[in-house]
C-alpha cells in the first residue's frame, strides 16, 4: 500500500472543483525541467547521461520569486546554495556525491493560495542520482535554510509536483 504524502500535489486533482482551482493557479502549465542554457553551475558531467541507479530520483526544487529579488544579490544567493548543496551532499551520500545543478528550469508561472508566486525568475536546484525521501529531505533543509516559507519540488520519475512546507 502506497504511503499518503504528507504534501500538497499541485498538478493532480481529486475533485471537479480542486481541478477548476489548480488550473486558475496556473498548475496544469508548470514546466518544470533541465535545460543546459539555463543552468548557471552544475556538478553533472557534460554530455553523460544522468546513470540512475534503481529507485533514484531526479528532482527539482524550485524557490520562490521573492528570494531572487531579496537583499542579497543572485550571485551571492547562488553561492550560498553552492555551498549549502555541497554539504547536503557530503551529509548525506559522502561516497558518491549527489550531482546537481543549479539554473532557472521553470519556464511558467504558478501563485500559491499563500500569495507566493513561482515565475521564470525563479532560482531552482536539479539534484540527481537521490530517493524520493533525500529529495524531500534536501528540499525541507534548503526550505528552512532559506527561511522560505515553502518550495516546489517536482518527482522526475512520478512527474508529481509538490508544494513542500518543512512545518507540516
Amino acid at each position: 500500500m502506497k504511503k499518503k504524502n504528507k504534501y500538497d500535489c499541485i498538478n493532480r486533482a481529486n475533485s471537479w472543483a480542486s481541478a477548476m482551482e489548480k488550473q486558475a493557479r496556473g498548475a496544469y502549465a508548470l514546466k518544470i525541467g533541465y535545460c543546459a542554457k539555463e543552468t548557471i553551475f552544475s556538478t553533472l558531467d557534460e554530455g553523460v547521461g544522468f546513470g540512475l541507479k534503481e529507485n533514484e530520483e531526479v528532482g527539482f526544487i524550485v524557490f520562490p520569486t521573492a528570494i531572487s529579488a531579496s537583499k542579497q544579490s543572485e550571485e551571492m544567493l547562488i553561492n550560498k546554495l553552492k555551498q549549502k548543496m555541497r554539504t547536503i551532499s557530503d551529509r548525506i551520500d559522502a561516497e558518491s556525491h549527489i550531482k546537481w545543478a543549479i539554473g532557472k528550469y521553470l519556464n511558467s508561472k504558478y501563485k500559491a493560495e499563500s500569495g507566493i508566486i513561482y515565475g521564470a525568475d525563479s532560482l531552482s536546484i536539479m539534484a540527481v542520482g537521490v530517493s524520493y525521501d533525500v529529495l524531500m529531505e534536501i528540499a525541507e533543509d534548503l526550505c528552512k535554510s532559506f527561511m522560505q516559507e515553502a518550495v516546489l519540488v517536482r518527482c522526475l520519475s512520478s512527474d508529481l509536483i509538490l508544494f513542500v512546507n518543512p512545518e507540516r
